[in-house]
C-alpha cells in the first residue's frame, strides 16, 4: 500500500494529542511498516501488531516491537498485563479484518482514559475478508453496512455520527485521503481509493 500522507500531515492530524514524545501508540495492522515509520519519525515510543506473521518477522526485522496476534481477541489479556497506550492507530484494517466492531471495542479497552484513536477506511465501506474462520470466502464474521446508500459522504455521516460513538470514541478532527493500493493485472497494478481519516478522543461507553 502506497499512501499519499505525510509526516508532516500526520503531525498537523494528532497536533490534538499533545507532544509526541509523551505518546505511547499500539499500531494495529502494522503490515510492511510504511506508515509505521512516519508515525516513530514523530518521536513517539511504538507497539506495532499484525496477525500475518511475514509481516510481524518483517517489523521485527525492522526494529519494531511486534505483537503478532489480533487485538480484538487478546485485548482483555493485554488489558490485565497492565498495557495501555495513549493513541492507537488503525489504518486500512477496519474493512479487511474479521470483525470490524469488535475490533474497534478492543481498541477503546486499550486507549487510556483521554487517549485517542486514529482511524482511516476507504469509503463508501466494502469489508473483504479472507480467514479460515470463514473458510476463505471473502467474507467477514461481522458485517456492517454504514448507509443504505453506499455513497463517500452517507457512509461517512454514519461512521462518524453512529459507529464511532457507539464504539466509545467522539471524533475530533477529519481528514479526507487518497491513497495507492496494490491491485490485479487489469486494475493496472494499483487501485486508488478514497479514505477518511479521523482523529477521536475515548469517551465513556
Amino acid at each position: 500500500i502506497i499512501y499519499l500522507w505525510g509526516c508532516m500531515q500526520l503531525q498537523k492530524l494528532l497536533a490534538r494529542t499533545g507532544p509526541a514524545s509523551k505518546l505511547r501508540v499500539l499500531d494495529v495492522g502494522a503490515g510492511d511498516g510504511c506508515i509505521t515509520q512516519n508515525i516513530c519519525a514523530l518521536g513517539c515510543r511504538l507497539v506495532a501488531s499484525e496477525t500475518s506473521m511475514g509481516m510481524a518477522m518483517r517489523l521485527r526485522m525492522g526494529g519494531y516491537e511486534v505483537w503478532c496476534e489480533d487485538i480484538a481477541v487478546t485485548a482483555n489479556e493485554r488489558v490485565k498485563s497492565g498495557e495501555s497506550f495513549s493513541l492507537v492507530s488503525v489504518l486500512n484494517v477496519l474493512d479487511r479484518c474479521a470483525s470490524p466492531q469488535r475490533l474497534c471495542t478492543a481498541v477503546h479497552k486499550l486507549v487510556s482514559d483521554e487517549g485517542y484513536l486514529l482511524l482511516a477506511t476507504p469509503l463508501p465501506f466494502v469489508a473483504s475478508y479472507y480467514g479460515k474462520e470463514t473458510k476463505w470466502n471473502g467474507e467477514p464474521m461481522e458485517k456492517i453496512l454504514l448507509s443504505e446508500t453506499q455513497t463517500w459522504e452517507e457512509d461517512a455521516k454514519v461512521l462518524l455520527q453512529d459507529f464511532l460513538p457507539n464504539c466509545g470514541f467522539q471524533p475530533v478532527a477529519v481528514s479526507r485521503l487518497p491513497y495507492l493500493s496494490g491491485g490485479d493485472e487489469e486494475d493496472g497494478g494499483c487501485i486508488e481509493l478514497d479514505d477518511i481519516v479521523v482523529l477521536a478522543r475515548k469517551v465513556d461507553l
